[in-house]
């Protein structure tokens, strides 16, 4: 059995439990430690429950509270050797420099297997390695997969016919087009150009075609992620759940097979969001 659940997912903080039963993982820690906290107490855990904390790239929404659980409740981090020096040299006024210690991501913690792929985001020589993740416990496998920028046939190899998967639906393509053509949104373009970029996020429908490519069938259960939704200010939204699970559905339709069971995850902006379903494969 492997269970997972998003307690948060977007660019204000991500943090994504994953759990055999026994061993209690967590998948970034870019969300506050107070709403780690009580998210993960909403699912009958607490920090000292985790058996470590996997770190998947240097971005504050990845690594923001990461210090403090370690630091305050003794979770052991595991991150890329090149991602731990890039947050060393960054990181320093943020929570990051209360993590004593670090130890590379290991194959194995607890009962759960560990698997680390490379992803094509943000820049190699600022920020080091970064990675998705999926997790095998027996027969089952879940992945953790945001942050893409792009995939190729390596990662669609990896994780084809996995039981369950968060994957991210970052922004609708026509909306941030429309915003690149839009000089009222031109403090922006900068932004919206990476995000578009093979360095960026998936779009929706990039989400979909990953998705259909990967999938070993419709009873696979779909956390779409890391959606840019909910901002405190709303023009900076580019998608929205609704739209996000339409156009991944309509890739499936278009392809003549049946669309997994998609759940949403919430970003924390102008409504405070919460965590997704928990999601149990067994």
């Amino acid at each position: 059995m492997l269970q997972i659940c998003a307690l948060a997912s977007g660019s204000s903080g991500n943090a994504t439990v994953v759990s055999s039963g026994t061993t209690h993982l967590l998948v970034d820690a870019g969300a506050s430690a107070g709403l780690i906290v009580d998210r993960l107490a909403d699912l009958e855990l607490a920090p000292p429950d985790l058996s470590g904390i996997l770190v998947t790239h240097s971005h504050g929404d990845h690594y923001r509270s990461v210090g403090t659980l370690h630091a305050r409740f003794g979770v052991p981090v595991f991150v890329d050797p090149s991602t731990a020096a890039a947050l060393r040299r960054k990181a320093r006024r943020t929570s990051w420099k209360r993590v004593t210690e670090t130890a590379p991501i290991p194959e194995l913690v607890g009962d759960i297997e560990v698997e680390a792929l490379d992803t094509s985001h943000g820049d190699p020589q600022r920020d080091g390695r970064t990675v998705c993740f999926q997790f095998r416990h027996g027969r089952r496998r879940v992945a953790v997969v945001t942050d893409l920028g792009s995939y190729d046939d390596r990662l669609v190899g990896s994780l084809k016919g996995v039981d369950a998967i968060l994957l991210e639906a970052n922004y609708e393509e026509s909306v941030v087009r429309r915003k690149l053509s839009d000089r009222t949104h031109s403090f922006h373009w900068r932004h919206l150009r990476t995000a578009l970029g093979p360095r960026g996020h998936l779009s929706n429908a990039q989400c979909g075609n990953l998705l259909y490519e990967i999938l070993a069938g419709p009873w696979t259960r779909v956390l779409l992620g890391h959606l840019s939704e909910n901002h405190p200010d709303r023009e900076l939204d580019n998608n929205d759940f609704e739209t996000a699970r339409r156009t991944v559905e309509d890739v499936f339709t278009k392809r003549g097979s049946s669309s997994p069971t998609i759940h949403r995850t919430w970003r924390t902006g102008r409504e405070p969001g919460r965590r997704s379903d928990l999601i149990v494969t067994s």
